[in-house]
């Protein structure tokens, strides 16, 4: 994959914000698109936990990113 012009940022909550950012999606939105707990998915946007690989695999569909983006801190 080619990531050249694409932003690389520090944390998966950071990469998970950004992308809900410009997708205009709200918290709740999501979860409910990606089949993911909401006080889970505050918890990954808080930074006080992190999602298991195949939430951040739900999570990308949903947001239409890949989930090498999320992992490997590229949006």
């Amino acid at each position: 994959m080619n990531f050249k012009g694409l932003q690389k940022v520090s944390t998966i909550s950071e990469r998970l914000q950004i992308a809900m950012d410009e997708r205009k999606i709200k918290q709740i939105d999501l979860a409910r698109v990606a089949d993911v707990n909401q006080g889970a998915l505050s918890r990954y946007l808080k930074g006080s936990s992190e999602p298991k690989s195949a939430t951040i695999y739900k999570l990308a569909l949903a947001l239409d990113v890949s989930d090498s983006g999320i992992v490997f801190h590229y949006i």
